[in-house]
């Protein structure tokens, strides 16, 4: 659950207008922070110098609007997005059969009921809702 909650921490600070309202746009690239996203993007354009000096330019002031719009579009070409959104689906379902599985082993109280209802209401605030991107323009 703690792999799911930070990858889906980096992946609704992209992709939430919801979580840019509330912690603001894009705050993982001002903060310096090496997303799940973008460390698979820096894998996946291990060849082009452009987004690495991107994130060398951080460090020394504050992105402009384009510039972390780049590096967006870089993300997205990378298909960085769209393999960061499976892998959360992937495991959401993995959370979900052991989850499954725990519970099953669990005597079942009087009631007939073993479910985990704390971690199954956990998770179901979690679910992803449609993830769209969030425009820095407003």
């Amino acid at each position: 659950m703690g792999r799911f909650f930070q990858i889906r921490d980096d992946h609704q600070n992209l992709r939430s207008i919801d979580y840019a309202k509330a912690k603001g746009s894009f705050s993982d690239l001002d903060e310096g922070k090496y997303s799940f996203m973008l460390i698979h993007a820096l894998h996946q354009n291990t060849k082009s110098r452009q987004l690495k000096s991107l994130l060398t330019m951080r460090s020394q002031k504050t992105l402009s609007i384009e510039q972390k719009e780049l590096i967006i579009r870089i993300m997205e070409q990378s298909k960085s997005m769209e393999y960061t959104f499976n892998v959360l689906e992937d495991l959401q379902a993995e959370i979900q059969k052991d989850l499954e599985d725990l519970e099953s082993r669990i005597p079942q109280h009087q009631s007939g009921d073993n479910r985990n209802w704390m971690i199954r209401a956990i998770m179901a605030r979690l679910r992803l809702a449609d993830a769209k991107l969030v425009s820095l323009k407003r």
